[in-house]
């Protein structure tokens, strides 16, 4: 197994109840040949969990095609996904296999299901009962075999009521399902992820793999919201792994400021240090001490915050 297989995998296995449950169904499914839908929220590992179901799966030694739907212009998802002869339109000036070709003997990854037009899901549709495909501008279908794993952050059973999403696809592609949790779902796995995330940055940049984090930053970062889930706390690792120095411990004030780094728990450590500044009557002295700070570490945390420098010492 390379080390962007074991990356992979590493960011699904820990400790947690709902870690344990993904494993789960995730040994269930994967060698099955029937299409396996993932659902959860956007930054929870889709794509990379499509590729370990694949890695598991009968047809891993067959190609891995993925397809993000949200990254196509709306004209040409159906050209990506069945292909097209020459002459078909303006442009096209050469056969082309679609993904669902190229894809045939392995695994098509289909992400963000939800973005699908009408026509492309009745075109899914119908491969998928006749396991064949037209190019566009043919007559002739082609065969394939493939095995799906579709993704979705939205909620595809809301879309069939409100008429935008066929049931028909839909009871074919949500027998096997496997939701992913948020990372506030997982919060035993954070740290032992962040770690990760950090020493593989420390290694990319070169500086040596010695990391120091503040316990008040460990749990500042285990008690985040983290909507952008694991693609949000890789970002910010990323971040302290370039502010990190040899032997230098780092806390709260290293954090991207809010926004910066598509960080969003940056607000946490500002705003815990001003509540406890104001427990403390302003006294910087203790406030520092209680969240295990350097005086000036407080004061860059405090001066994000908008806090003036008058008050207690």
């Amino acid at each position: 197994m390379s080390p962007d297989e074991l990356s992979d995998r590493a960011l699904f296995e820990g400790s947690s109840r709902a870690s344990r449950a993904l494993w789960h169904d995730v040994a269930e499914f994967a060698w099955t040949p029937y299409p396996v839908l993932l659902s959860g929220e956007t930054g929870t590992g889709k794509s990379m969990l499509a590729r370990e179901i694949h890695r598991r799966s009968r047809r891993a030694a067959g190609p891995f095609v993925a397809l993000p739907l949200p990254g196509i212009p709306e004209e040409l998802r159906h050209v990506e996904l069945c292909g097209c002869a020459r002459g078909a339109f303006t442009g096209a000036t050469h056969d082309r296999p679609g993904a669902l070709e190229l894809a045939s003997g392995g695994t098509l990854f289909l992400d963000e299901l939800g973005h699908a037009s009408a026509k492309l899901q009745q075109s899914l549709l119908t491969v998928l009962e006749s396991e064949r495909v037209q190019r566009l501008g043919e007559s002739r279908p082609r065969r394939v075999s493939v095995r799906y794993v579709f993704a979705t952050s939205s909620d595809l059973l809301a879309q069939v009521q409100r008429g935008a999403f066929l049931s028909e696809l839909y009871f074919r592609v949500q027998g096997f399902r496997i939701c992913l949790p948020p990372l506030r779902d997982r919060r035993e796995d954070i740290l032992p992820l962040a770690e990760r995330f950090v020493v593989n940055a420390l290694r990319e940049l070169e500086k040596p793999p010695r990391f120091l984090i503040s316990p008040s930053l460990a749990e500042y970062m285990r008690m985040a919201p983290w909507p952008g889930n694991i693609r949000e706390l890789k970002s910010v690792c990323q971040y302290l792994a370039v502010r990190a120095r040899p032997d230098v411990t780092v806390d709260g004030s290293h954090l991207p400021a809010p926004g910066e780094s598509g960080c969003t728990c940056g607000e946490g450590p500002a705003a815990r240090a001003l509540e406890v500044l104001a427990r403390f009557d302003g006294n910087k002295a203790k406030t520092a001490r209680e969240l295990c700070l350097s005086r000036g570490a407080l004061y860059r945390l405090l001066a994000r915050a908008g806090e003036p420098e008058s008050g207690h010492p």
